[in-house]
């Protein structure tokens, strides 16, 4: 069942492809999470869920329902050996928000990819604000990671995986009391752009090998409503084991 699936992507990860993990100390042990990753390949559900320990073997995640259910194999062996949670993509992205959040509400954490697809390049694109929308609703706070290597060992249109290294890089945590703190006073549209950009900045500093911790104020000082201004983050050379939060 799902605890053998479990085993042989831990023996898949960690001995096909070899796969480092850094900033774990940053994982959320008392509570449910969202896990923010970049996103290139169909590896990276699995690599994160490995890459989390023990916090990420219930956990979640949307997949398209026409790619991932579309004949009665595929949803036979994903409804029974994975946590996937359907979601028609030609659909309202509120109906798939909707879905998401009533999983979060269950207690469950999930992974969301906030640029909405897999890269055709490996380069990052901008994070979507629904998941800011999805963290505010939910009331359940944010873990950013930055994923390499699974492009290039599976980019999208590939169908089978090439030995190459991964890595998973977590991020200080983004508490949900952060994040209400973080957006007080503004517009719900604003405040789902805001939690959006300032996840993506600690995703891209965590790509150039910096953790990240942001000032509130200085923040708020650089947001104009579309964009997170430079120097809005102080930034650490090394991810340390432990931070209590990614916002002061």
């Amino acid at each position: 069942g799902k605890r053998g699936l479990g085993v042989a992507q831990r023996l898949f990860y960690q001995r096909v492809l070899t796969s480092k993990v850094k900033g774990q100390g940053h994982i959320p042990l008392n509570t449910n999470f969202i896990v923010a990753a970049n996103h290139c390949s169909h590896l990276d559900m699995g690599l994160i869920k490995v890459a989390l320990g023990v916090p990420g073997r219930d956990i979640t995640s949307l997949a398209a329902a026409d790619y991932f259910f579309r004949n009665r194999y595929r949803r036979a062996y994903f409804k029974n050996f994975t946590n996937l949670v359907p979601m028609e993509r030609s659909g309202s992205i509120r109906k798939s928000m909707d879905t998401a959040e009533q999983v979060l509400r269950q207690g469950k954490s999930m992974v969301v990819f906030p640029e909405g697809t897999r890269s055709q390049t490996g380069e990052m694109v901008e994070f979507l604000p629904s998941l800011g929308y999805l963290a505010l609703r939910s009331g359940v706070g944010l873990l950013p990671a930055f994923i390499e290597g699974t492009y290039e060992s599976l980019p999208k249109g590939a169908a089978v995986p090439r030995a190459r290294p991964l890595g998973v890089t977590f991020g200080p945590f983004l508490s949900i009391e952060s994040l209400v703190a973080l957006t007080e006073g503004l517009s719900q549209q604003d405040s789902w752009r805001l939690i959006a950009a300032v996840t993506q900045r600690i995703v891209e500093n965590l790509r150039d090998g910096v953790t990240t911790r942001l000032d509130l104020q200085a923040v708020r000082a650089g947001w104009d409503g579309k964009t997170l201004a430079p120097g809005a983050e102080q930034r650490v050379d090394k991810p340390k084991n432990r931070f209590p939060s990614a916002v002061s």
